[in-house]
């Protein structure tokens, strides 16, 4: 076999995979939609559960937090720190 038709053989083989990968796409995309749909009740159920818990002053904090950090970001990046996970670790 020669260079030129290994070439051949192989862009034909690529650009049929491609082909194939984007017939099957919408077919992957909406199983994976509906694989989501089905997860959201439940995670909206733990959301919610989560959400319950937290004092409503403390998510008055949060939001009014939230406000000034994404109003701020442009001037000052270190505003956006808000978002970073803050745990504090217990004693060794």
């Amino acid at each position: 076999m020669a260079t030129p038709h290994r070439q051949e053989l192989l862009d034909f083989q690529m650009n049929d995979s491609n082909f194939l990968k984007m017939v099957r796409m919408p077919l992957v995309l909406r199983k994976k939609l509906r694989a989501a749909q089905k997860g959201l009740a439940s995670v909206k159920e733990s959301f919610m559960e989560l959400d319950n818990g937290v004092p409503s002053e403390l998510q008055q904090k949060w939001v009014e937090e939230e406000i000034m950090a994404l109003a701020d970001r442009i001037l000052d990046p270190k505003a956006m720190d808000i978002f970073e996970v803050q745990l504090k670790r217990g004693e060794d």
